[in-house]
């Protein structure tokens, strides 16, 4: 079978990304100015990148699940564990991202460290920065015997990813707080932005894998 060119990918990842972005503004338009409108209802519900049940959510289950399969390819080749670690990674982040499993630690951190406003209202990124970073140093060792191509695009994708899930969070909980949390567009934007740099760094992270493959 012909191999598809990885810059074919790159332009399909990221093109993705876009369309999803404006589907995003498109959402938070008419959300918060034309509320009157009879297709709000549905675009809240389809387009908010925020959403647990939306096309983007979907988008990036399927993305992190064809990571999975990838780096499971890459391990059944070379016969690395460290590749089947990372096969396991990507499948449980696939379900995460769909069944919010990184949320239930919230309540249980808020209240341990009685929480209420700032920051960290979204208690849920105490636990996973501590993850993240175990992580890191879990995998450094793993990522440093690779390829500078996939240290790269793993390396940075991982890091893209981590700040749009816990460093753009924490903004969007300093606002959320300071709004006596009401949803606002800005608040939107937030999300985006989010989700966008999530989805960039697991398009890097996929496409790199696709690179070693």
């Amino acid at each position: 079978m012909k191999r598809i060119p990885s810059r074919q990918i790159a332009w399909l990842l990221f093109g993705s990304i876009g369309v999803l972005i404006l589907l995003h503004a498109l959402y938070t338009l008419t959300a918060y100015n034309l509320v009157d409108l009879p297709i709000h209802a549905p675009l809240a519900e389809t387009w908010n990148m925020d959403s647990e049940v939306s096309i983007p959510t979907w988008y990036s289950q399927v993305l992190l699940f064809c990571g999975a399969l990838l780096a499971f390819g890459i391990y059944r080749r070379r016969e690395d564990t460290g590749w089947l670690g990372v096969s396991a990674l990507f499948a449980y982040l696939s379900v995460d991202e769909g069944a919010g499993l990184h949320e239930l630690s919230a309540e249980p951190v808020r209240n341990l460290l009685n929480i209420s406003e700032g920051s960290f209202v979204f208690a849920w990124t105490i636990p996973a920065s501590i993850v993240a970073v175990l992580l890191s140093i879990v995998f450094y060792r793993f990522l440093a015997r690779q390829s500078s191509t996939t240290r790269r695009y793993l390396g940075i994708g991982f890091a893209v990813m981590v700040i749009g899930a816990i460093g753009t969070e924490l903004v969007a909980g300093a606002y959320w707080s300071a709004q006596q949390f009401a949803f606002t567009p800005t608040y939107a934007l937030l999300n985006g932005i989010e989700e966008t740099f999530e989805l960039l760094g697991i398009s890097l992270m996929v496409l790199g894998l696709y690179k070693s493959r």
